[in-house]
């Protein structure tokens, strides 16, 4: 661990001014452990340094365009389950330290590893409607996270919150061609050098659905020409008959399509969640998760107006 412990910032005026980062009381922060590692910085486990003691995620980061860029999409979604922004800030080593919430209970990566029995599909139907949500309100602002894994998916109590914004990047007017991502999520069409868009997420999503359900990723090789080529082929071992039912195949293999044209926007996702749960049996009202979904007629093909809906989920008994 780094001698600088303990750190107080008062080099605000060396940010960019082009940051624009919000007009903060600069707190001090000490540091309890090192969290993890990544190719551009490190991440800590902090506690304000006041009677409260609250814990907080400092990412510390070289400065650089896409250090700050990273700095304001987080502080621009603001989404009960997206990762909170709390501020940003120089240290005295001239790092950027961005200053984020805590998720108490890690990360379904490391939740899916300690399970020893399959996932109920009432709790995946859950999370995953989550998460959903947080990608609708990260896709609403043009922005494509690019790196959705399971261990960039943390748990804070019963909810689940996206984070790791570092390789997320804005969406103007042509599509993305960089190739970035962790391989097991990578879509058919970055693996392929084509350009890709929202599409590239979608894909994610189908495969830590698919994760969910058989603790596995659907494409495994052991080579990453290997991998490739799997991916492209796009065949996967269905899910437990058995555990699962053939709705939550179904939207996995939608997911799942080769043809990003094909796969479904988040809204309808949603949508689709939405109307499966309303033709479901054997359900109790007592037992209801409530989430506000947004729809659009621009985005999605199944609601013809713009409304708010309340997907009621209810556990099976």
């Amino acid at each position: 661990m780094d001698d600088d412990s303990h750190i107080l910032i008062d080099d605000i005026t060396s940010m960019s001014h082009e940051m624009q980062i919000d007009e903060t009381i600069i707190k001090q922060y000490k540091k309890q452990r090192l969290l993890g590692v990544g190719a551009y910085g490190k991440a800590y486990l902090v506690t304000s340094d006041d009677e409260n003691q609250i814990k907080y995620v400092m990412k510390v980061l070289p400065q650089s365009p896409s250090a700050k860029q990273e700095a304001l999409i987080l502080q621009n979604l603001r989404h009960e389950n997206i990762i909170q922004y709390v501020e940003t800030f120089v240290d005295s080593k001239n790092r950027l330290c961005i200053i984020m919430e805590y998720a108490n209970n890690g990360t379904l990566g490391q939740y899916i590893k300690s399970r020893q029995q399959p996932l109920p599909e009432t709790q995946i139907v859950d999370w995953f409607t989550q998460l959903c949500l947080a990608i609708q309100c990260v896709h609403s602002q043009r922005i494509i996270h690019r790196d959705i894994k399971a261990e960039n998916v943390f748990l804070q109590d019963d909810k689940l919150k996206l984070g790791d914004f570092g390789i997320a990047r804005s969406v103007e007017q042509t599509l993305a061609t960089t190739f970035i991502g962790t391989p097991y999520y990578l879509s058919p069409e970055i693996i392929q050098n084509q350009p890709y868009s929202y599409k590239s997420d979608i894909w994610a999503l189908g495969v830590l659905l698919y994760e969910m359900c058989t603790f596995k990723y659907p494409f495994q090789a052991e080579s990453l020409p290997g991998l490739a080529t799997k991916i492209i082929k796009g065949k996967i071992q269905p899910i437990s008959a058995q555990v699962y039912s053939q709705n939550m195949k179904n939207l996995i293999q939608s997911l799942l399509q080769i043809d990003q044209n094909k796969r479904p926007s988040i809204e309808q996702i949603l949508c689709i969640i939405q109307s499966l749960l309303r033709k479901s049996n054997n359900l109790k009202q007592d037992q209801i998760i409530k989430y506000q979904i947004v729809t659009n007629n621009k985005a999605s093909s199944i609601t013809d107006v713009k409304e708010i809906v309340t997907l009621g989920y209810y556990k099976k008994g």
